[in-house]
């Protein structure tokens, strides 16, 4: 079981996923997408690399493990539910909405994202 990851560690996994999409991943393409800085991007790709959540391979590619996997399809069920109901039903920006669907994830584990996007849809 994954432990509950931080807003900024989904984040990087949700990255980490949609620059996947587009080839090899390196650090490098995560800092620029996410606009943070190449130490930042190192910092928290050891955390997850710890965490067994990605593994980075010769000349600093990065990709997700089985065990990332998993914990990106648990939050991505919750991340998709919670930011429709912020960009259709509150009309928040795609920044913010973005922010906050991250900012909400981080602070539940499971039990309350599922409970929290249960009130939002009824």
């Amino acid at each position: 079981m994954t432990p509950q990851l931080s807003a900024t560690q989904i984040r990087y996994l949700f990255a980490i996923r949609e620059l996947e999409k587009q080839g090899v991943v390196r650090q490098g393409h995560i800092a620029q997408k996410l606009g943070v800085s190449d130490p930042s991007a190192h910092k928290m790709l050891l955390q997850l690399e710890r965490l067994e959540l990605i593994a980075k391979k010769r000349y600093s590619s990065v990709f997700v493990t089985e065990k990332g996997r998993e914990a990106m399809e648990r939050y991505y069920s919750s991340y998709t539910r919670i930011r429709k109901f912020f960009a259709d039903d509150l009309r928040l920006s795609d920044c913010n909405c973005d922010k906050v669907t991250f900012a909400i994830l981080g602070g539940l584990d499971e039990q309350g994202a599922d409970e929290f996007c249960e009130r939002i849809v009824s």
